[in-house]
C-alpha cells in the first residue's frame, strides 16, 4: 500500500499600512484560504479598530502565530507590546477557539 506525504506550505501575511492586508480579519481569512501550515501574520506597528468580535477557529494542520510590532518592511519587530493595539468597539478584540 503506497502512503502519500504532505507537505505543509509555511505563509506570511503581513497586516498595516504597507503590509498585503489592511485589517487582521482580512488577513485572517487569507490564511483560513490557504489551508495547511506553518502560518505567520505579521501586524505592523500601530492601533488597529476592529468593529466586531474577531474569531478564530483552530483547522486540523493549521499552525498559527501573530505578533505585532512590525517595522513598515515587516523585517524586523520591537519587543514593547504597547506599539501594536487592539481596539475592540464591541466585546473582545480576539478569540481564539480550540
Amino acid at each position: 500500500t503506497a502512503m502519500a506525504v504532505v507537505s505543509a506550505e509555511a505563509a506570511t501575511f503581513t497586516v498595516g499600512a504597507s503590509g498585503q492586508y489592511a485589517s487582521l480579519p482580512a488577513a485572517l481569512q487569507a490564511v483560513q484560504a490557504a489551508g495547511a501550515g506553518l502560518h505567520e501574520v505579521r501586524v505592523q506597528t500601530g492601533s488597529y479598530i476592529l468593529t466586531g468580535p474577531l474569531n478564530w477557529q483552530s483547522q486540523a494542520g493549521v499552525s498559527l502565530d501573530i505578533s505585532g510590532g512590525w517595522n513598515a518592511q515587516f523585517s524586523s519587530s520591537t519587543q514593547d507590546r504597547d506599539q501594536t493595539v487592539l481596539i475592540a468597539t464591541e466585546g473582545r478584540a480576539l478569540s481564539l477557539l480550540g
